[in-house]
């Protein structure tokens, strides 16, 4: 083996040295392509860890979020319980109020009935003696305007209409106002309802005089038989109001005692409707929390089945990364 070795001339060992770099040049190359591989490789790990931090990042800040929305929506929950009960609450005063005010209502138009079907039996009688009034012949009037010693039926006749209106109950006075063209208007606005018990009796004293009757008047009079009936219809309405007075009392009271209840209902129909709108306040802010909250889990659910996914494929890079290092400083070692 020595012997063949001694051989080899200066000249073929020179030969054998130039042929070495083409023989080891494809692993040189071979060495390079694998180094840059390498560099990728590890290049493509530290970005999956980047954006492995980046969705731990991610879920990490959802989190406290998804809390603070779970505590939230705990909070409406209780608060749409405690409004619900109050709803229920004040929807059962209300309705007993309602009740309340419905019943007093009722008492009241049948007071108010009663009241009215017994002044219906004066007024009929009142608003036609009104009626004559309004239609009065002037001519009719002007006759007693001119008389100087009227007769004493037609006297007693305008001195009850004088003490009505509450001016001097003589003829002369009666004979200034039977020219003031507004004696009419003034008569329909007489307050027939506030009639003072004195008044009523002084003309009581001419209506029970038996020749106050309106028929033997309009035989001397008839203007002053149109006077005596609206007097003697007055007196009737009079009689009546008083009458009804009890009545009137009592259905004054219930008004009143309505007008309560009314306040108290319209005061219970504004705190149901506040309830109701604070629900659907508290309602409305519970379903947006809800959805985000829905939305918030969606999103770190996915975030986290791609950390899982990005995790799994930095395992992997590292793996080959690995690998190929291992082999490229193999190989180097070699060359």
């Amino acid at each position: 083996m020595s012997e063949r070795m001694k051989e080899v001339t200066y000249t073929q060992y020179l030969d054998m040295v130039k042929v070495l770099p083409s023989l080891y040049k494809p692993l040189q190359k071979k060495l390079a392509m694998t180094k840059n591989s390498l560099q990728k490789g590890i290049e493509q790990v530290k970005k999956a860890n980047e954006y492995i931090n980046k969705l731990t990042r991610d879920i990490t800040e959802k989190e406290p979020e998804i809390l603070k929305l779970k505590t939230e929506i705990e909070q409406l929950n209780k608060r749409l319980s405690q409004e619900r009960i109050n709803l229920d609450k004040a929807s059962k005063a209300f309705r007993k109020k309602e009740a309340a005010a419905r019943k007093k209502s009722e008492e009241t138009q049948e007071l108010a009935a009663d009241a009215h079907a017994n002044l219906q039996v004066a007024l009929p009688t009142l608003e036609t003696s009104l009626q004559g009034l309004q239609n009065i012949d002037k001519n009719d009037l002007m006759e007693m305007r001119t008389m100087k010693n009227p007769p004493e039926i037609v006297q007693q006749v305008m001195e009850a209409v004088c003490i009505l209106l509450g001016v001097k109950s003589d003829w002369s006075t009666a004979k200034v106002m039977l020219q003031d063209s507004m004696l009419v208007q003034k008569i329909i606005e007489i307050d027939k309802d506030n009639l003072p018990d004195y008044i009523m009796k002084r003309i009581r004293r001419y209506i029970d005089n038996p020749k106050f009757n309106p028929e033997e008047i309009s035989k001397v009079s008839r203007a002053s038989c149109t006077f005596a009936m609206w007097v003697r219809a007055i007196d009737l309405y009079a009689k009546i109001f008083k009458s009804i007075e009890p009545k009137r009392v009592r259905l004054l009271n219930a008004e009143s005692e309505l007008a309560d209840l009314m306040k108290a209902l319209r005061a219970e129909t504004d705190r149901v409707a506040h309830i109701e709108s604070t629900i659907t306040n508290i309602q409305n802010s519970y379903q947006e929390r809800v959805k985000r909250k829905g939305n918030l889990e969606i999103n770190v659910q996915q975030t986290t089945d791609r950390l899982a996914r990005a995790q799994m494929l930095s395992y992997s890079l590292e793996a080959v990364s690995y690998t190929h290092l291992r082999a490229h400083e193999t190989r180097h070692d070699l060359v």
